[in-house]
């Protein structure tokens, strides 16, 4: 059960701990929350809550981690492709507003060389999310970050 305006905000956080977007949800109105409202809708919707518990089961089977779509960024020169990935990442939250170095192959490639660890190594979870990170997923974020691969043993 979730309000109605949480939904993207659960749906993230269950493919940061790398389970499907897809999920047995029984939304609701914000309203439906506030102190004193009428919960009848609630209990109309039972079957909803059986049906989701017992019944549910993702359109997806695959298990284990999944490889994300690289985004990628075409534009008139370096400088003019830096941008639009600047306002790409301001648009979708991805970013906090200061600049982004993009993470060209070359770019992670040379940072990945300040360590042993084979790219796909899993080094942990990213919290709160619970999100998988690679050697290569903090290398991304190091090159992104505009770091050297002196760092990369920090991280």
């Amino acid at each position: 059960m979730a309000r109605t305006d949480f939904l993207g905000v659960l749906y993230n956080g269950a493919a940061g701990m790398g389970f499907d977007r897809e999920l047995s949800m029984v939304d609701f109105p914000i309203d439906q929350f506030l102190v004193g409202s009428d919960i009848s809708p609630i209990a109309e919707r039972a079957t909803d809550f059986r049906r989701g518990l017992v019944e549910w089961a993702p359109n997806t089977t695959e298990t284990g981690m999944r490889e994300p779509s690289k985004v990628r960024v075409e534009a008139n020169g370096y400088e003019a492709a830096a941008d639009q990935m600047n306002q790409l990442f301001l648009r979708n939250t991805w970013s906090d507003g200061l600049p982004v170095v993009p993470p060209t192959n070359e770019r992670v490639d040379w940072i990945l060389k300040g360590t042993d660890l084979p790219r796909d190594h899993v080094v942990g979870q990213i919290m709160p999310k619970g999100g998988i990170a690679t050697v290569e997923t903090i290398g991304v974020s190091l090159a992104m970050a505009g770091g050297r691969p002196e760092y990369l043993s920090v991280l």
